[in-house]
């Protein structure tokens, strides 16, 4: 194996990207009253619109029962019954003609991602809303449109902190040990998944989301519901399970730090002693471990500091403990023919602050990069927006109905969780600094 090859691909500089993908926002008055449903044992899960649109399609599935569930292996076996069900239901209504007709989806493609990231909170990470949600959302001819228009190499990006947001340091490493944890879970799962090694360089070469990319099928893939809970659940319990097993050989340590801390790195011996006794490691994945202990270091007190230097922004984005996001994508055809795969992407994101609905693979582009809040939608893509939400309700009531209660959110309730991200992102930034907060914006306006 080529030296570095986790860490810096020979041929990162070639890797194609688009950023600066805009997207307007909505504004709060013409926000669609959200739909919960809920499970008999006190479950609840909303569909709801959003202000910071990541697309002009999209809904957002969240959990807003009275106690906080942050993953979704915190969700009951119940909720994640009916999780699994509205994303399903999502894939239906967006492969029917009529829908695909009336909103124009001919050629473009649906995601749906979930980002985890339940510890960090004292900056933004991947997951500033801590109730565990996804984004559902259509890629439509605008994104295609500006990701043609966009199209660059890394390389050519001149910006530090803007290229350690669109590539972790662990992004090649992550997806090889991502490989060796998704090898042990199909032991266990009924689902047909393709999965080859990754090759960083080849990755790059052949245009693919950065990190591991798995193929779903199945017959129906979109509609064996049951299979498709199970793969996800058992995948995360079992990165989870995994990352810890890393993280305490890593560092000694077997839960992540308190706010405005990391823990230290055990010396480089006894780190790599403890790595070479975790039998699920292949030599691969073990040696790339090997070169990135070479070179981590633990954090210093002045990272986590109020006020920072300009200078220090690429280091600023330490996560605490595991985060990674999952994306389920597929194409949406014209001739609404349902397809027998899902293109599944697990991305490990330890160094960065882009969740997977913000920052994704699309066509031959490695990393695409959205911009949100730059303008407001008009009048029009508004109505196009709430029908689309409404149609979507309308459906999801009739095919659930006969399942589970549901109800429309009330309006408090419904401000709060749209104001959330807001409100943590403030509260995270006076905590941190607001010097280092208007640097960060003033930088990336000039740019």
């Amino acid at each position: 194996m080529a030296e570095d090859i986790f860490l810096s691909p020979k041929n990162l500089s070639k890797m194609r990207v688009a950023v600066d993908i805009t997207v307007p926002t909505v504004p709060e008055a013409h926000v669609v009253t959200p739909l919960i449903f809920l499970t008999k044992n006190g479950g609840e899960l909303a569909v709801m619109d959003k202000k910071l649109a990541h697309s002009l399609l999209e809904v957002m599935v969240i959990e807003t029962s009275k106690r906080e569930k942050r993953t979704i292996n915190q969700l009951s076996a119940e909720e994640n019954v009916l999780y699994v069900e509205l994303l399903s239901l999502f894939i239906t209504f967006i492969n029917k003609k009529e829908i695909i007709e009336k909103y124009n989806l001919d050629g473009t493609a649906a995601r749906i991602v979930f980002n985890y990231d339940p510890w960090t909170q004292d900056r933004d990470g991947l997951q500033p809303v801590k109730r565990f949600h996804t984004h559902l959302y259509i890629v439509n001819n605008q994104h295609i449109d500006q990701i043609e228009t966009n199209s660059t190499t890394y390389g050519e990006i001149e910006d530090r902190y803007l290229r350690r947001r669109l590539v972790d340091p662990f992004s090649f490493l992550g997806a090889s040990l991502l490989f060796d944890i998704h090898q042990n879970l199909l032991e266990t799962t009924d689902v047909v998944a393709q999965v080859k090694e990754p090759n960083p360089e080849q990755m790059i070469e052949n245009g693919l989301p950065i990190g591991l990319n798995v193929k779903i099928i199945n017959e129906s893939a979109a509609l064996n519901r049951e299979g498709l809970r199970k793969y996800i659940v058992k995948l995360n319990a079992l990165i989870e399970r995994s990352y810890n097993e890393l993280y305490r050989a890593i560092t000694g340590e077997a839960s992540p730090a308190e706010k405005f801390k990391r823990h230290d790195i055990l010396n480089k011996k006894d780190a790599l002693e403890n790595l070479s006794e975790i039998s699920w490691l292949s030599e691969r994945s073990l040696q790339g471990l090997e070169e990135a202990i070479v070179k981590l270091r633990s954090p210093s007190d002045r990272l986590f500091k109020r006020k920072h230097h300009l200078d220090m922004l690429i280091f600023h984005n330490i996560l605490n403990g595991l985060a990674y996001t999952f994306s389920i994508s597929l194409l949406i055809p014209s001739d609404c023919s349902r397809s027998d795969a899902l293109d599944i992407n697990i991305s490990v994101r330890l160094f960065g602050d882009s969740g997977g609905a913000g920052m994704f693979g699309y066509g031959n582009k490695s990393a695409v990069m959205l911009q949100r809040g730059k303008g407001i939608y008009n009048s029009l893509e508004l109505a196009e927006r709430h029908s689309f939400q409404a149609d979507l309700q309308k459906y999801l009531m009739e095919e659930l109905s006969s399942k589970y209660a549901y109800r429309k959110m009330e309006a408090a309730q419904a401000n709060s969780l749209l104001n959330q991200y807001y409100a943590n992102k403030a509260k995270i930034n006076s905590e941190i600094s607001q010097e280092i907060i208007l640097k960060i914006i003033n930088h990336h306006r000039n740019k």
